[in-house]
């Protein structure tokens, strides 16, 4: 079967794109087995409320496993992942009774870098593309578009209007039940970081694009966030310091004034110190997935390279029952940020006043959900930039004193002096960590922290001197040589551009972002 749109469609290309849909997944990845799987879910055994591998060796393998979606009362699955071949989409759906091998997306290529959810009525999937959306459409930006299963197939893509879509990019788009699009986007006028926005849709009609504040949106990046169907709670990604390591999933949920709570990090069971991600829920409302780099039992062999920050060359598919958000939605509903409190009392009553409000909450409150680590880190931040690095390295001292996460509270203040222009202290707390704790990863945090800095035009000095210190530490960090390119290209370098931008690509091939940066910076020659 042939998949085609004619250029009369409401997509619309310089020429008609025709995509064979039965081509099989690579010879290596294995797909016995599916047309004996029956039943939503392709007939697996449920999840409770401890994460569990999904489809481990048929959808979930030793290639980089990367988006996952379920449509069709979970009767349809649509996955992607990075092969040695690239990026691919593949679906599977149940028919007679029986699963099907999986197949090749029809709008594979349109994606450019395969990124969707699922919609709410598990009729759609959401997902972002730099075509153009319209006839004499000549931006370079990604914008939302959609495209409905009609039972054994799929119909013709299409863009959401504006304002949902912009001169911006907008990119792992998530729609609710009313049609309210999230997304994240790098819109703000000082910093080239993600944020994460929203279009509300009102009786078919998309509004005004609204930045969600802080602390939902900070100065590191968040992406890919995933919106409850009724919009009671967003889960999404966030690079913030007090993690358990590059990206980790965040929660808030929504108060019936409209407004949000704090955010919270999921905990180790949905955070790893090797990068998690690509949070989505299903249509039923019973099961949340995410990507993980976590070591797991499968034999990894030959492993793939993903394009995308930090540790996150070989993500496998997890998924876990929805029930585990429950209590923490009652405890995020009903209770006070403690960070919120223990800010108040600094900034009444000085440094020591903020050290005892943070001992004496404590141990009235044992649930560790209570304390944001990424808050109480800003009270760091917040006195760090007022030229007060002492008080900082004080209350950081009443942190660890106080709370039973050590090694995220090292990990995470080193990010902030870096961040806040005390790189010499941060480096020296990064590489303690490395020497105390085996999970930490020093290569990572060096090359992330200096991609974050490199964001902030003001701040690309600081940026170029953790990255050239990074790629002197760590010859093959693949990411920091992409990020010293970046800089160069922005300051004119070209040539200094291209040097670094090729080392990027020979250590890591398959890096789609280098490999597109490099071809860019080669036509500006």
């Amino acid at each position: 079967m042939e998949y085609r749109i004619s250029a009369s469609a409401v997509v619309i290309f310089f020429a008609v794109l025709t995509i064979t849909c039965t081509d099989s997944p690579p010879g290596n990845r294995p797909i016995a087995g599916f047309e004996a799987l029956s039943g939503p879910y392709l007939g697996q055994e449920p999840p409770g409320t401890v994460p569990q591998l999904f489809m481990p060796g048929l959808i979930t393998t030793h290639w980089s496993d990367t988006y996952i979606a379920f449509l069709n009362e979970a009767r349809v699955c649509v996955y992607s992942t990075i092969t040695d071949e690239g990026q691919r989409t593949y679906y599977t759906y149940e028919k007679n009774g029986r699963w099907t091998p999986p197949q090749r997306a029809p709008f594979e290529e349109l994606q450019g870098h395969p990124n969707y959810t699922g919609g709410p009525k598990g009729r759609k999937i959401y997902f972002h593309s730099g075509r153009p959306t319209h006839a004499g459409d000549t931006r370079q930006d990604d914008n939302t578009w959609a495209i409905e299963w009609t039972g054994d197939g799929w119909a013709e893509p299409y863009p959401l209007p504006a304002p949902a879509n912009s001169d911006y990019g907008e990119a792992y788009p998530s729609v609710t039940d009313d049609g309210t699009v999230y997304f994240f986007s790098w819109r703000r006028s000082d910093t080239r970081a993600n944020d994460v926005y929203f279009s509300r849709c009102i009786e078919g009609d998309y509004q005004e694009t609204e930045r969600l504040p802080w602390p939902i949106n900070t100065d590191y990046l968040e992406l890919d966030p995933y919106v409850a169907p009724d919009e009671s709670f967003l889960i999404f990604v966030s690079l913030r310091p007090g993690g358990y390591g590059s990206g980790d999933n965040y929660i808030c949920f929504r108060r019936e004034d409209g407004s949000w709570t704090h955010p919270i990090n999921l905990g180790d069971k949905m955070n790893s110190p090797s990068g998690d991600g690509c949070p989505s829920g299903t249509p039923d409302g019973k099961y949340l997935f995410f990507t993980s780099g976590r070591k797991t039992e499968i034999a990894k062999g030959k492993k793939s390279e993903s394009p995308d920050i930090g540790d996150s060359k070989d993500r496998d598919f997890y998924w876990v029952d929805a029930s585990v958000i429950d209590d923490l939605r009652e405890v995020m509903l009903t209770r006070r940020s403690a960070a919120e409190a223990i800010q108040s009392e600094y900034r009444a009553n000085g440094i020591e006043a903020a050290a005892d409000k943070l001992s004496a909450i404590y141990p009235a409150e044992e649930d560790s959900y209570y304390f944001s680590l990424y808050e109480l880190l800003t009270i760091c931040e917040e006195m760090m930039a007022a030229g007060k690095a002492d008080e900082a390295e004080q209350f950081y001292r009443a942190l660890l004193n106080t709370l039973p996460h050590g090694p995220r509270i090292k990990h995470g203040y080193a990010i902030a002096c870096v961040m806040s222009g005390l790189a010499p202290r941060g480096l020296e707390l990064m590489k303690d960590s490395a020497s105390e704790d085996s999970l930490f990863s020093l290569e990572d945090t060096l090359a992330e922290t200096g991609y974050l800095l490199s964001l902030y035009p003001e701040k690309t000095d600081e940026a170029l001197a953790v990255l050239e210190f990074t790629v002197q530490e760590f010859p093959d960090s693949s990411f920091a040589y992409y990020s010293l390119a970046r800089i160069y290209r922005d300051r004119g370098d070209i040539e200094q551009a291209i040097e670094h931008c090729r080392k990027a690509v020979e250590l890591r091939p398959n890096m789609g972002y280098a490999v597109e940066l490099l071809e860019r910076l080669e036509q500006q020659r």
